[in-house]
């Protein structure tokens, strides 16, 4: 099956189908370089543009909150800013300008949330009571659990597009690494990506963290796989349909 390496616009950290990212739309017109692209993606909710501040000239985060006007206030002089997409309907960001960090896309985590405000602080937006083993964390006045994660990730992470998922996207991590989603599995692709002398009931076990009793009651669920390149070490989370 098709992927964005074999497209020639490559995500380190997407190595699944094109066909599980809802967001490409192939050629469109990019409204962040005003130009059209053989590559883009959708931009909705969740996802942001970067723009200088008119009237400091400090870059900023514009949201959109329906796929066409982009907004936000400065962080610098609390200008407010507003922008619409030049084109009818949907606005799309090119690979080009995606990549090169003049957009992005909000990440939901076993950390919690990275998104603009998370990718300039360094902290993730956190989890309620949450315990992080060998992390560096803070907890907020409200109880939340931030994770320190290292700007690199940070911005590899938000330049990366979002899988198909009918109940959230959530990125998995293994200790400060995101983990490289790899697609949508079924029984048949257990079967198939087993390693060597592995049973593909133990392998689903495996990567679902499971035992094997509850197995039988996840033969139809979707799982949304990950895998550490370096260990190459499987894991996800599934849903039922």
């Amino acid at each position: 099956m098709e992927t964005f390496l074999d497209l020639k616009i490559p995500f380190p950290l997407y190595r699944a189908p094109v066909s599980t990212c809802g967001d490409y739309a192939r050629a469109q017109h990019c409204c962040v370089t005003r130009h059209n692209s053989p590559h883009c993606f959708r931009l909705g909710v969740g996802s942001w543009i970067v723009r200088a501040c008119e009237n400091c000239g400090f870059n900023l985060s514009l949201s959109s909150s329906c796929g066409r006007v982009f907004s936000g206030n400065c962080g610098q002089c609390c200008a407010f800013v507003s922008e619409e997409s030049d084109t009818d309907g949907d606005a799309y960001i090119s690979y080009e300008a995606l990549r090169s960090g003049l957009g992005g896309y909000s990440k939901d985590t076993p950390y919690g949330m990275i998104s603009w405000q998370q990718l300039q602080s360094g902290w993730t937006q956190g989890v309620p009571g949450g315990t992080f083993s060998n992390m560096e964390t803070r907890v907020t006045q409200n109880g939340w659990t931030q994770v320190k994660l290292p700007l690199d990730v940070l911005r590899e992470i938000t330049r990366t597009p979002d899988f198909n998922c009918n109940q959230g996207a959530i990125w998995q991590f293994c200790g400060t690494r995101p983990l490289v989603f790899v697609g949508e599995w079924r029984r048949r692709d257990f079967e198939k990506n087993a390693p060597h002398g592995v049973p593909a009931d133990q392998f689903f076990c495996n990567v679902l963290n499971i035992a094997p009793a509850s197995k039988k009651s996840l033969d139809d669920a979707c799982v949304y796989v990950f895998v550490n390149p370096e260990l190459n070490n499987y894991c996800g989370y599934y849903e039922v349909d």
